[in-house]
Parts: C-alpha cells; sequence; structure tokens
C-alpha cells in the first residue's frame, strides 16, 4: 500500500519548533555580522510585489566540509517549491520569525508568519542561508550546527569568548509549499513529575537508559473517537523528520514520538476511568489500553506500539 508522508523542520522560539539555527548579528557589528550576505547585499532591499531570482550557492574548496555535505544533501531533494520560515535571536531583541516562499529559483515572497503585507527585504532561501553559515564558519569562535536532511535545522554562532550581541541563533523550518506541515519538528521534552505513577517514572528511567536516540516507531490505533489508523514517526535525535500513514488516510501533523506516548499516558492515567499500558524491557509502551468513561459506548481505545531503533 503506498504511503503518505508529510515531514516537519525545525523550532519554535517558545519551546516547540523545530528547529535551524542560524547566524544573523547586527550589521553594525562589523565584517563578521550575519544577517543577508555580502553577495546578496544589492538585492536586500527589494520591491514585495516583484520579488527577486534567488543567487545560487556554490561550494568552495575553502568551505567547511560539514557545510559542503548539508549543501549537497539539500541539492538532492526535490525542492522546485519550498517555504522557510526563520526566526532570529540573539543578544538584541528578537525580530518576529520571516516566511521566505521560493519557486523555480525564485523568491515570490518575503514576510513575517502569520502576516500578509509583503517587507521590502531580502528572505531567508537555502542559498542564502549556506552563504551566511559559509560567512560563519570562516569568522566565528564558534559554530555549532544540527543538518537534517541538508537543512541546518539547529545554529549556534558565537563571536569570541565573553558573551556579546554579536552572538546568535535562528531558528528555521522548511516545508514544500504545497504542505501543510513542515518536513521537521523538533521534538517536546517529557519530564517527570512528583505525581507521577511510579510504573510511567520507572518505564521513562528505563528508556532513558536505553540511549536510543534515534528510531522509527509505528503506532496501530484501534477504537476511541478516531478511525483505526497506523502512523510511522521516524525519529532523528531531537527531531521528527518524518511522519507518514501506513493506509489510505492522509499523514497527521504530528506524529507519536516516545515524548508525546508518554505524555498521552500520563495523560489517560490521571482522567480515564481506567487505563493499562504494558512496558517492555526498553520502556516501550507496547500495548496501551484505556477505557475514558466506563459504560460509555466505543470511546474504548487500544494503541499498539512497534518500534526500531536506526
Amino acid at each position: 500500500m503506498r504511503s503518505t508522508s508529510s515531514r516537519a523542520r525545525r523550532v519554535n522560539a517558545v519551546g516547540l519548533v523545530v528547529v535551524a539555527t542560524l547566524l544573523a548579528t547586527m550589521l553594525a557589528a562589523g565584517p563578521a555580522a550575519v544577517g543577508p550576505s555580502s553577495a546578496s547585499a544589492t538585492q536586500a532591499m527589494v520591491e514585495p510585489e516583484s520579488g527577486y531570482q534567488v543567487t545560487p550557492f556554490r561550494p568552495r574548496g575553502s568551505d567547511d566540509a560539514r557545510l559542503v555535505k548539508a549543501w549537497h544533501a539539500w541539492q538532492g531533494r526535490e525542492h522546485q517549491r519550498y517555504t522557510t520560515v526563520v526566526g532570529r535571536f540573539c543578544g538584541c531583541e528578537p525580530e518576529p520569525r520571516v516566511s521566505t516562499e521560493v519557486e523555480a529559483d525564485r523568491v515570490t515572497s518575503v514576510h513575517h508568519l502569520h502576516e500578509d503585507e509583503e517587507l521590502a527585504r531580502h528572505g531567508y532561501e537555502m542559498d542564502e542561508l549556506f552563504r551566511i553559515l559559509r560567512a560563519a564558519y570562516a569568522e566565528a569562535d564558534d559554530v555549532d550546527v544540527r543538518y537534517l536532511q541538508g537543512v541546518p535545522v539547529a545554529i549556534s554562532i558565537v563571536y569570541g569568548a565573553r558573551p556579546s550581541n554579536r552572538d546568535t541563533t535562528m531558528s528555521v523550518r522548511v516545508r514544500r509549499t504545497d504542505e501543510a506541515t513542515p518536513y521537521a519538528y523538533p521534538v517536546a521534552p517529557f519530564r517527570l513529575r512528583e505525581d507521577d505513577r511510579p510504573v510511567l517514572a520507572s518505564a521513562w528511567r528505563t528508556w532513558r537508559a536505553s540511549k536510543i536516540a534515534s528510531y522509527v516507531v509505528t503506532t496501530t490505533s484501534h477504537g476511541g473517537e478516531g478511525t483505526d489508523s497506523t502512523v510511522r514517526t521516524h525519529v532523528a535525535g531531537p527531531v521528527v523528520d518524518e511522519v507518514e500513514s501506513a493506509d489510505e488516510q492522509s499523514a497527521p501533523r504530528r506524529g507519536f514520538e516516545m515524548e508525546r506516548l508518554y505524555r498521552m499516558i500520563r495523560t489517560l492515567y490521571r482522567t480515564a476511568d481506567h487505563a493499562e499500558v504494558r512496558f517492555d524491557d526498553r520502556g516501550v509502551p507496547r500495548r496501551i489500553t484505556a477505557d475514558p468513561i466506563r459504560g460509555a459506548v466505543d470511546d474504548e481505545l487500544v494503541i499498539r506500539v512497534r518500534l526500531r531503533a536506526s
């Protein structure tokens, strides 16, 4: 049966949002400041209605090897129409997240997320982000980048030994323009509470001790208020990088990473009239059974879970 996929990338300034951190420093801070690169400075103030042609990024022999590898990974993907959402955070006042839409190597729209008004400024197309990273690798004292399928989903830039306004991180998400969800989204942490059931706390510590960082978890749900469905969630470290449906239904916007499953179990333990979970020796909840309201018709829920480390 054909799988339907939806992907999600990257970080949210408050807590969720996957996430790619990019460097953008104040232009007044000097030549190493991060923003639209000098190669595209002439495009920095563009007419909102006209857009502009993407200036191609081309690897150089002097580029950081990780940057070149990520660029080739990005080039290997289908990305004729895509949108980046970038949030910048530094010692200065954070700016609203910027959405940049690209089609056929042309930036067609630059605006603040959830706002319609076009911005008369350069956007953050992927080629531009790679140029920003090139400058950071060459000039910053410390550059920490987490790449996911070629997208720099988490970046931290540090200039000098002491904190300054030039130190910058940026959150980046990328999605196909015709898709409703990003390629990736960050995993929201699960943290134990004092009133959690001992069985939940013990299982969570066991899962954490397993040190399984990348995995594929398949959840098959029966009953409850929704229809039966099977969903595969691909997790790569702190990011869910793919959610796919194994049946005829569209893939959901969010998958079932372990942290989300544990939050569901916590809620069921606290609110359902009956909830029972069978954990395996890795802390994986292999079977979740719940009856939210005893005596109610058709509200019983069963979720079977299979997990494969990747």
